[in-house]
């Protein structure tokens, strides 16, 4: 209900520092988040107008402070904004537009928007204080406090701009998630950028974090990469995150964010609903998944090799019962979630909506987990893992070992994009509990064949964001699959069921599809002719320490065994 407030008369002198700073547009991220996030919340254009108007004040506002705390030079390629009208002035003209923003809010007459409004601007501000606490104070923070900050910085105008339009919107689905994964990748792929390009420099300054004392991301992993090296001079921070692979990782991180904002779309496509797309299993069928199809060290067992294992009478309920209040990771959480809303999740059925974003994939097996007792249920696979030089000795408990075993439960619908495993290592996967539908391609096919470009609407909504954002699986089987049959790829299309092992070598492509609601175990491991490759990639990315234990072992033991994993 609109209220009978007054709107306050604008001061055109004291917006006048305000102006200055908008003389020169920036990339209006935000304005088109507003608009991409519009083909799904449908909210009227003079309520969006307002909304962009408040998100764009709060921004420029915020850069005028920001620039103050950071001692910047440049903003936008010109001087900033306080070094010609003086910080008090400059503050105080900030100041004065968030409250003129708050009155925008207040006018639209909606409790909740103010609520929202209200809570992201205390997440903004302690976002920002943590960020200046720690440069201020010279404490590296670590990657998951620096994660929580983003969250709060960039993430409170974000989720601000999303939230407003929810409060005018009759959908029901939470986008949170999916506004998070958003922050991330904008503010990680931010921080790389000022470290890297030459644009970012004409613009601001060069290396502009460094200069200003910032722990950005790069930074920070450069220094948690080496502990013992925590006092790197800036001129070296650039080439000591090369040298570390700090590049490499942080692309890989990107593209893993990438991942899980895809995962995080709700389903139906867009705006209007429209037909749901055909479930997994009938997809499989008409796709003629489960046949027989092979292929050289791509292996389907479907002998009695889990027999076993107690994980074969792994149920949602029981697990629910043994580790219901663990935290396990799903990807788009921010600190995890519960296993058993995992287990209600996947319990209810293909819902179609951003839950399916709740895939578990979990690593943590340590004492303090609360799922430790799992790893008495599995085994290993003697008969593909003989011969891997991390199955004892040092290498087995180095520090550096990259993770190398999940638990895997998920809903049906839920599943990986097609992608290769890293490292060069080679992986099986064992399932207790639903069917699963794998497409398989060689190492040989081109990265670009089997990412086409998007040209959907979550496509072309990522592209005003300035993103790329690959397809799902089963966009990947409904979509791509069918153009590249009979193209004498090699693809390998089978259905994996209860108590079937899938195997197969390092650097093939696949993608998975759970068909029901899945639980699986897998793992990655060496294989001897491999080893190479692997230590190779493990330098690469920073884990020389790791490789070099794995080559010393495989020397003095002389493993040299490998065995094959087809079928005898």
């Amino acid at each position: 209900m609109a209220t009978s407030y007054t709107p306050h008369a604008r001061d055109q002198t004291l917006l006048e520092v305000y102006d200055y700073i908008n003389q020169v547009p920036g990339k209006d991220v935000r304005g088109r988040l507003i608009d991409a996030f519009n083909a799904w919340l449908r909210i009227p254009a003079d309520t969006i107008g307002v909304i962009k108007a408040i998100i764009t004040e709060l921004h420029n506002a915020s850069l005028l402070v920001d620039d103050i705390e950071d001692n910047s030079t440049l903003r936008r390629g010109i001087p900033v904004a306080h070094s010609i009208y003086g910080v008090p002035t400059t503050i105080n003209s900030a100041n004065y537009v968030y409250f003129l923003a708050l009155e925008r809010c207040h006018q639209l007459g909606n409790p909740a928007a103010m609520n929202i409004f209200v809570h992201e601007l205390l997440n903004l501000h302690r976002g920002q204080g943590q960020d200046i606490l720690w440069r201020d104070n010279l404490r590296c923070p670590t990657e998951e406090e620096y994660r929580r900050m983003v969250l709060d910085k960039t993430g409170g105008l974000f989720r601000l701009a999303v939230g407003l339009m929810q409060a005018f919107s009759a959908s029901e689905v939470d986008f949170t998630p999916l506004v998070n994964q958003l922050a991330l990748y904008f503010q990680i792929r931010d921080d790389l950028i000022n470290l890297s390009s030459d644009d970012y420099m004409a613009s601001k300054s060069y290396a502009e974090d460094l200069t200003e004392g910032k722990f950005s991301f790069p930074i920070i992993h450069c220094i948690t990469s080496r502990p013992t090296r925590r006092r790197c001079q800036q001129k070296e921070v650039l080439l000591e995150v090369e040298r570390l692979g700090g590049h490499e990782e942080l692309v890989s991180l990107l593209e893993y964010l990438d991942r899980q904002v895809r995962t995080s779309e709700p389903a139906g496509g867009g705006a209007g609903g429209g037909a749901q797309p055909a479930s997994p299993r009938r997809a499989a069928e008409a796709g003629g998944g489960g046949a027989a199809a092979s292929a050289p060290n791509v292996e389907h067992r479907v002998d009695s090799l889990l027999d076993d294992w107690p994980a074969r009478e792994w149920t949602f309920d029981s697990l629910r019962k043994r580790i219901g209040q663990a935290l396990v990771d799903t990807g788009s959480s921010t600190g995890g979630v519960p296993f058993y809303l995992v287990a209600a999740n996947a319990q209810r059925g293909r819902s179609g909506t951003a839950d399916l974003a709740l895939y578990v994939f979990d690593s943590d097996f340590s004492a303090d987990s609360g799922k430790s007792c799992l790893l008495e249920d599995v085994d290993r696979l003697p008969t593909l893992t003989r011969g891997s030089v991390c199955e004892a000795g040092a290498a087995a408990e180095h520090d550096d070992r990259p993770v190398w075993r999940w638990l895997l439960a998920g809903p049906e619908g839920s599943g990986t994009l097609i992608h290769q495993d890293p490292w060069g290592y080679t992986s099986w996967n064992a399932l207790f509990v639903g069917d699963k539908r794998w497409i398989l391609f060689p190492p040989s096919v081109p990265r670009e064949t089997l990412h086409p470009p998007r040209t959907d609407l979550i496509g072309r909504a990522a592209a005003c964001l300035g993103l790329h954002l690959p397809r799902g699986a089963c966009e990947f089987m409904d979509e791509v699959l069918p153009a590249l049959r009979g193209q004498g790829l090699g693809e390998v299309d089978l259905v994996q069921r209860p108590g079937e092992v899938i195997a197969f070598p390092a650097g093939w492509w696949h993608a998975v599809v759970n068909l029901d609601a899945t639980l699986a175990w897998t793992e990655s491991f060496m294989r001897t002719r491999d080893l190479a490759s692997i230590t190779h990639a493990l330098r690469r990315g920073g884990l020389g320490d790791f490789a070099n234990v794995v080559q010393d072992e495989a020397t003095a033991t002389s493993v040299v065994q490998d065995l094959p994993l087809e079928r005898k």
